[in-house]
């Protein structure tokens, strides 16, 4: 049966592969959606996307608990909880943002 406890020493056993997946991929998806988001794109292709790096995006910031609940406060772990978070930010942010534009594009003459 899997436990939250199996999940964080997981976590922990495989800190160097989980960092070398996930850091390069909340960068690289919250730049591609502010790409889709500025070069008018879907809107579901939009959501789908933002989705995806918002799991991302959460499961570093999982991770990073992980490593607080047992008691190891690291500046690495400090600057990937603040990379998570910005990148969070600014997912949310582009699904706003991409409202915003299309409704300036549909009242614009």
């Amino acid at each position: 049966m899997i436990t939250i406890a199996a999940v964080a020493e997981l976590s922990r056993n495989n800190c160097l592969t989980i960092c070398a997946i996930l850091v390069p991929m909340n960068l690289l998806l919250t730049i591609v959606l502010w790409v889709m988001v500025i070069i008018p794109r879907r809107k579901m292709e939009v959501l789908l996307l933002a989705v995806i790096a918002n799991i991302c995006s959460l499961a570093l910031i999982s991770h990073v608990a992980s490593w607080w609940i047992v008691g190891i406060f690291l500046p690495a772990s400090l600057v990937l909880l603040i990379l998570a978070a910005i990148c969070l930010g600014l997912n949310f942010t582009s699904l706003w943002f991409g409202r915003q534009i299309r409704y300036l594009e549909l009242i614009r003459p």
